[in-house]
């Protein structure tokens, strides 16, 4: 009986082994088709793509070139500009100054010559230290070097010093004189009147002076020490490169006086674009010019006088 219960209860376990068997192929097969169905529908969505993309646009043929993104038209000529013309050039007004009575005071002198600006240099002929500084002024270059030429004063108690040239002197006495002011100063391209009050109101000593400063292409400045001075005009008819002084720096020889004079300079360069100052070897001088070149180069362009003259 217990070999028998044993065997009906093998075949029992053999055939719930079977359906489970039956059951796992019926699945696998159930997931095949799914999963052919899906490919399936996969595969007509590809094929309707690759059609709508091979098939020729309507009304002719694909093109064998792909058409670019934009349309490449001509581009149309740049449109003519009319440059805006450059404002112009504001230029500073020139100013020239001139340093007189030099070649008396080595040291004083020296200090001018190196002040970081064109100065003008005007040397007495006969002083001491003349040539010597008038050689110094043109090894240190950008200076012009004039002869400052004594000339009579109104008031014959007055010195000129040596060299003077007087009203009643005749003609060869006058040129004598003259050209040896002029080899005392070496260098010298030009030439303005020491004192001379009462010398540059006459008209044929005047005469007999600027024609020989032609003759040596040499220009003339009247310092103007008097307002009846007809140097000036007497060059211009004689075609003789000339101008004449505006300001003199110095003539009240104090800081607040220098310092005015300057402003004032600067003011009748700005209105007639140029002007001219004649200063003075004052130890003064020297301190405002040094001060005060920086300001003075921001208002105006300092110039040597050559630059000046007409």
């Amino acid at each position: 009986m217990a070999n028998s219960s044993k065997k009906g209860g093998s075949k029992k376990g053999n055939k719930s082994k079977g359906r489970s068997k039956t059951n796992k192929r019926v699945q696998s097969k159930s997931k095949i088709s799914s999963l052919f169905i899906i490919l399936s529908i996969l595969g007509v969505i590809g094929a309707i793509i690759l059609l709508i993309i091979w098939l020729p646009p309507p009304g002719g043929r694909s093109p064998s070139i792909r058409p670019p993104f934009e349309e490449r038209r001509p581009l149309p000529p740049p449109p003519k500009v009319t440059p805006k013309p450059l404002p112009p050039t504001i230029q500073k007004p020139k100013v020239a100054i001139i340093i007189d009575d030099l070649g008396y005071n080595r040291d004083i002198d020296d200090a001018f010559l190196h002040l970081h600006a064109p100065l003008s240099f005007a040397f007495l002929p006969k002083a001491p230290y003349t040539k010597f500084l008038a050689n110094e002024a043109h090894k240190i270059g950008g200076h012009d070097i004039l002869v400052h030429i004594p000339m009579e004063p109104i008031n014959p108690a007055i010195n000129t010093g040596p060299g003077e040239l007087l009203t009643n002197m005749d003609l060869d006495t006058l040129l004598e004189v003259l050209k040896e002011d002029i080899s005392e100063v070496p260098w010298a391209i030009g030439a303005n009147n020491h004192m001379g009050s009462k010398f540059t109101t006459d008209k044929k000593v005047m005469t007999w002076v600027l024609e020989e400063l032609k003759r040596r292409g040499m220009f003339f400045i009247d310092s103007r020490t008097t307002a009846m001075s007809i140097a000036y005009n007497i060059a211009k008819e004689l075609g003789v490169p000339t101008a004449k002084r505006d300001v003199f720096l110095d003539r009240n020889p104090n800081p607040i006086a220098i310092r005015k004079e300057l402003k004032r300079l600067v003011k009748i360069a700005k209105e007639k674009g140029y002007a001219i100052a004649i200063g003075h070897p004052f130890l003064v001088t020297w301190k405002i010019l040094y001060r005060e070149l920086p300001w003075l180069e921001k208002q105006v362009k300092i110039v040597p006088v050559h630059e000046l003259v007409s």
